[in-house]
């Protein structure tokens, strides 16, 4: 029986209770993710983070960590596209018998 808490095992609120098991482990600051707390996972079904390390994240930060890529757009429109004019003129003939 405990001296603090007169419980055996120890109340959850007694100084001398041991600590919450771990449900996993964020994966941005190494913390435990105990039972009943709220964390994210990635579109893959792994676990990113405790909800506070994501939301504490900059959009950059989170695109980044997600292994999104910022890009620079760069090329002349007018240059780098090339319409197949004779599908489009054969889409539009379809379309006009249909």
């Amino acid at each position: 029986m405990c001296s603090e808490c007169r419980s055996s095992p120890c109340d959850a609120r007694c100084p001398n209770a041991p600590e919450p098991a771990s449900f996993c482990t964020c994966n941005i600051c190494g913390g435990d993710i105990s039972y009943g707390e709220d964390y994210w996972e990635d579109p893959d079904g792994e676990t990113m983070g405790c909800k506070d390390c994501v939301e504490d994240m900059t959009a950059r930060e989170l695109l980044d960590y997600l292994g999104c890529n910022l890009r620079l757009a760069e090329g002349d429109y007018e240059e780098d596209y090339e319409p197949d004019w004779d599908a489009i003129r054969k889409d539009r003939m379809m379309e006009a018998y249909a």
